[in-house]
């Protein structure tokens, strides 16, 4: 029997309507894992995004039943994008964070760790009434070491801190109390619609000036130069690290 290879892209880019266009993460057999495909994807999508005459607002959201199932650990003991020059996820995080355009993210289902990160670094996020977000790090010997400065952004450290240390699951009203989100919606795509419209009538220009602004007073990369990417070499390379990690792999929870 000759094998067969998934070629569907890992995003998906669609302009359901001027003023805005959509993102979607297409890559349902590892869970929207942020691979280095799927990242290297996505930031070309969002590039392709900025260069589109009168385009607002970009929407992050899945084509599968989650949202995303965090960043790649199945592909090596130590990722890819951990390896080479300024890890991906957090040029990716900060690309979102820096974007002339309005980011959201639609979180209908369940994001984790890295997703959280996707979701988080967004301007805007939005929960239907599955989504979920959980930090799954420590529960594999890891910590969220790229993520947490994008979620305590958000949250306030002390609770990204709790989120981290308990990996409890926030449901939508939960992430919302947290600061994780922005609102919880019941009807997605009315929501969605309604900030639409309400971006709609700002002024582009004054906008982008604002998130220009808002990125000198918050940077989304302000933690000490190095500090994530040591601190997550030091746990791949703790061999009780490598033992969870491979046992997660046989029970294919890592995808």
């Amino acid at each position: 029997m000759t094998a067969t290879h998934r070629t569907d892209p890992p995003v998906v880019l669609e302009q359901p309507a001027s003023g805005w266009v959509r993102i979607l993460l297409n890559s349902p057999d590892n869970g929207n894992a942020l691979t280095t495909e799927l990242m290297t994807a996505l930031l070309e999508a969002l590039d392709q995004a900025e260069s589109t005459a009168g385009c607002r607002t970009v929407v992050i959201a899945s084509a599968a039943d989650g949202f995303c199932s965090g960043l790649a650990l199945s592909q090596a003991a130590t990722p890819e994008w951990l390896e080479h020059g300024e890890p991906l996820p957090r040029v990716l995080f900060a690309r979102l964070a820096r974007s002339p355009l309005v980011t959201v993210a639609l979180v209908e289902g369940a994001a984790y760790g890295g997703g959280v990160g996707l979701a988080a670094a967004c301007d805007q996020v939005l929960v239907g009434p599955g989504g979920t977000f959980t930090l799954t790090e420590t529960l594999l010997g890891l910590i969220p070491a790229i993520v947490m400065p994008v979620i305590a952004h958000r949250t306030g450290p002390h609770r990204a801190l709790a989120m981290a240390l308990t990996a409890v699951e926030l449901d939508a009203e939960e992430a919302v109390t947290a600061g994780l989100a922005d609102a919880h919606c019941e009807d997605v795509p009315a929501a969605l619609r309604l900030l639409l419209r309400t971006i709609g009538r700002t002024d582009p220009a004054a906008v982008q000036a604002l998130k220009r602004y808002h990125s000198t007073l918050y940077p989304p990369e302000a933690q000490p130069a190095g500090a994530d990417t040591v601190a997550l070499r030091e746990r791949f390379a703790d061999p009780a690290t490598q033992h969870r990690l491979a046992l997660f792999r046989r029970l294919k929870v890592l995808r």
